[in-house]
């Protein structure tokens, strides 16, 4: 699957394994990752796209122009990716 600037997708490994980000830029293998929280616009986390699981959801570009827009909208997504991790 392509990914693209907005769309949503979960982390496979790592210490945040199942956490929502949405992709804030992509590379030939790697994708820079935020959530409006502990990784901002301004700090992005830089993961290899093989760690990643990406979903079928892309937001809008006005929803991922700020940090709080971009928590807000994953916030449901957390909470999935929290009961996938069954701890």
């Amino acid at each position: 699957m392509e990914l693209v600037k907005g769309q949503i997708v979960y982390s496979r490994k790592g210490r945040d394994v199942t956490r929502a980000y949405v992709v804030k830029e992509t590379q030939p293998d790697r994708v820079l990752l935020c959530d409006g929280e502990k990784r901002t616009l301004a700090a992005p986390k830089t993961k290899n796209i093989r760690h990643i699981m990406p979903t079928g959801t892309v937001l809008p570009a006005e929803e991922t122009d700020t940090d709080l827009k971009i928590k807000m909208a994953l916030k449901p997504y957390q909470k999935r990716g929290q009961e996938q991790k069954g701890g």
